[in-house]
């Protein structure tokens, strides 16, 4: 064997050995990927199962609730704020002094229903006094009964 081709056969013989050690940091480095992949897969999984359980737990609250709202009921109480003292019609029952009408559902309720009352005057009275129409609030609060 020349020169020439010891030369070609060392230089051959270390390119196999790199290509070797790269083959086996690529397996390595391959290995490392699977593994970390399967770690991941697994926990999707995982994940994926505690989600599917939350869905079911969170379809059973909606269904309990769709069924209370099937039977639900509505409470209602009709309210109306006073006319006033006669002597102060003219402040209280007045349509310029309704701010001062105090008009309150309880906690729980809601306003439902909100009108104008003007009380009837002269009516079944032998003498006809001029008197202002007094004015109140006639209101309904009401609540969901589930």
């Amino acid at each position: 064997m020349s020169n020439h081709e010891s030369a070609i056969s060392d230089f051959k013989t270390k390119m196999e050995g790199r290509v070797t050690d790269v083959q086996t940091k690529v397996e390595g480095k391959l290995d490392e990927a699977h593994k970390h992949l399967k770690e991941k897969a697994d926990l999707l999984t995982l994940d994926s199962g505690n989600h599917k359980q939350k869905i079911r737990e969170f379809e059973t609250k909606i269904q309990a609730l769709a069924t209370r709202l099937d039977s639900a009921r509505v409470h209602c109480d009709e309210k109306a704020t006073d006319y006033g003292n006669v002597y102060f019609a003219e402040v209280f029952g007045s349509i310029m002094s309704l701010n001062l009408h105090k008009v309150e559902c309880p906690q729980g309720f809601f306003l439902a229903r909100f009108e104008i009352d003007k009380e009837k005057v002269n009516e079944g009275m032998s003498f006809n006094v001029p008197l202002s129409p007094r004015t109140r609030y006639l209101y309904r609060c009401c609540k969901f009964i589930l």
